[in-house]
């Protein structure tokens, strides 16, 4: 069954065209309107994630011996296309989805006879499941890949804690009239050693 937007007519201009003005259009309003920038990063990640998604699907169909016809990046009308051996990769005008078209995925789907050992349908238990459920394990997958970028460039990895070093000292407060400033660091409260503001009792603190 055809999408209901595939026959829409749309100007066929390069895909070099149709990314800048995307991103441009994203980045303008990233510009006015400054608290909406987490939803732009949302919206360029979008694609990019739908194509991690299709592209497991796609490489693990492959790999299991099937018959890949289409990938794409988007529904609706075409912007862009290219043929490549068997499959034609391209992209669609709404970037929310995507599908990797595999023959025979249902029984009802017809099939030339030369091509039936390479559909889904004829292919063995484990590889299809391998297939349905390689886009959710790339989700898995991409979550562990960014969380571990996170705690590398911007976590806690090289151990670092809580030094007794002060950021702020307000006007007027005991600490100033004590003479503390920014920057000072605190290395001892009545003679006693302090490596860590847990060390400095509740009544000092």
């Amino acid at each position: 069954m055809k999408e209901p937007l595939e026959q829409t007519e749309v100007p066929q201009l390069r895909l070099g065209y149709w990314i800048a003005l995307f991103v441009g259009v994203l980045v303008i309003a990233a510009f006015l309107f400054p608290g909406a920038v987490a939803i732009v990063g949302v919206i360029l990640a979008l694609p990019i994630i739908i194509f991690l998604h299709e592209l497991a699907h796609f490489v693990t169909a492959k790999r299991s011996g099937m018959k890949v016809t289409e990938f794409f990046v988007g529904f609706g009308p075409r912007l862009w296309s290219m043929q490549k051996g068997e499959t034609e990769y391209g992209l669609k005008a709404i970037p929310l989805g995507g599908y990797c078209k595999i023959i025979g995925m249902t029984n009802l789907e017809e099939v030339p006879p030369e091509d039936e050992p390479r559909a889904y349908r004829s292919k063995r238990y484990g590889p299809k499941v391998l297939v349905a459920s390689a886009g959710s394990m790339m989700h898995f997958a991409l979550a562990l890949v960014l969380m571990f970028g996170v705690l590398v460039f911007a976590g806690n990895y090289h151990d670092a804690s809580y030094t007794t070093k002060l950021a702020f000292v307000e006007s007027g407060s005991p600490a100033a009239k004590a003479g503390l400033h920014e920057g000072d660091t605190l290395v001892s409260v009545d003679g006693e050693p302090l490596e860590q503001w847990e060390d400095l009792p509740p009544e000092k603190a």
